[in-house]
């Protein structure tokens, strides 16, 4: 009898897309286990005898690992499948939750290494990577409630002071600097239409001689780097912390702009989004934090607002079933009109500036 469940987890519409586009990809590469493969998966993390399994459903909407959740004599577990060139970003996301675990009581899942300690399986053509499973809600189902930001932004604000203590024990990339993201940003969107360019070309530019005045405030240092609400979970009154693999230094104030982006693609209340800048802010009190996090939170956006039309305009929808094609390319050209509106001044003094 076959060990494989049939998930109940779907993607209903383009609103359940959480990741955003940078996650959204078409896929369509096979991807099938069998009891055999689970049991060898078992062995090496040595995480019990399987019981039964339930692949991601959807998988042609998909992030660039493929989710197995599996259930065995000692528990439950996330299996994720990447490319085989995460290698290297795997050991260097294992060796970060055990320092952080080490030295914190930070919830983040576990990590499970095989015999041989690697934190990964080599299977076929990817690696796998076990983790424990938090059986838990996305933040974004909860995120007006008061006790819900006041506990996300406690965590975000205590992993900083974390990653500030352990820099010397940490080696981290540097993400690039906001002049080169604007130049890179100011180029690509010279390929726009008139009125788009017309509009993002100002706004950048304003954005730079912004930034330009206030240089001196725009400190780095460690971060999350890959704050979004879907990537931290709820479950029995504790929030998670997912994806760690993605820390580096870069600009106080990044991850809580993340963050406030996420919520707005997912059309968080302004009133809701207004109260966790304030609480944040609050609590980690930044020189001039209200023009850095504009600044920031604008940046992200028009990086998005660029990102999707070069998925549409790039992407061959050629081997790909209508339907599917239909429902990604309007998830990506609502995203678009949806940051165009987010922009508008008026708008967005109404829905960030608190």
């Amino acid at each position: 009898m076959s060990l494989y469940r049939k998930s109940s987890r779907t993607i209903r519409t383009t609103q359940d897309l959480l990741a955003g586009p940078d996650n959204i990809l078409f896929d369509l590469r096979s991807f099938h286990l069998s009891d055999n493969d689970i049991h060898l998966i078992c062995r090496f993390f040595l995480i019990g005898e399987p019981q039964y399994f339930e692949k991601e459903k959807n998988i042609h909407i998909s992030h660039s690992s493929f989710f197995v959740f599996i259930k065995t004599t000692s528990g439950e577990y996330a299996l994720k499948f990447y490319p085989k060139n995460y290698a290297e970003k795997i050991i260097h996301e294992y060796s970060l939750t055990h320092l952080l675990r080490r030295f914190s009581d930070l919830s983040i899942p576990t990590m499970y290494t095989g015999k041989n300690k690697k934190p990964f399986y080599i299977f076929r053509d990817h690696i796998v990577v076990a983790y424990s499973y938090i059986k838990g809600e996305q933040a974004w189902q909860h995120i007006s409630q008061k006790t819900v930001f006041t506990k996300l932004n406690a965590m975000i604000l205590s992993l900083n002071s974390l990653l500030i203590k352990l820099r010397g024990k940490i080696v981290a990339p540097k993400n690039t600097h906001l002049t080169a993201r604007i130049k890179t940003l100011l180029k690509i969107s010279q390929s726009l239409s008139f009125n788009q360019k017309s509009f993002i070309t100002s706004l950048l530019k304003k954005l730079q001689q912004d930034y330009q005045i206030y240089a001196p405030c725009f400190h780095r240092r460690l971060i999350h780097n890959n704050l979004t609400l879907s990537n931290t979970l709820i479950a029995d009154n504790t929030i998670y912390l997912l994806d760690l693999s993605h820390i580096c230094e870069d600009y106080i104030l990044s991850d809580l702009s993340s963050l406030i982006c996420s919520c707005l693609f997912l059309d968080i209340p302004p009133k809701t989004i207004q109260n966790i800048i304030k609480n944040y802010l609050s609590n980690d009190i930044i020189k001039s934090s209200n023009v850095i996090l504009m600044l920031l939170i604008q940046i992200v956006l028009i990086e998005n607002y660029l990102l999707c039309l070069s998925r549409i305009k790039t992407t061959d929808f050629s081997p790909y079933p209508p339907a599917l094609v239909q429902n990604y390319r309007f998830h990506l050209s609502n995203r678009m009109h949806q940051i165009l509106q987010i922009l508008q001044p008026k708008i967005f003094e109404t829905l960030i500036i608190v």
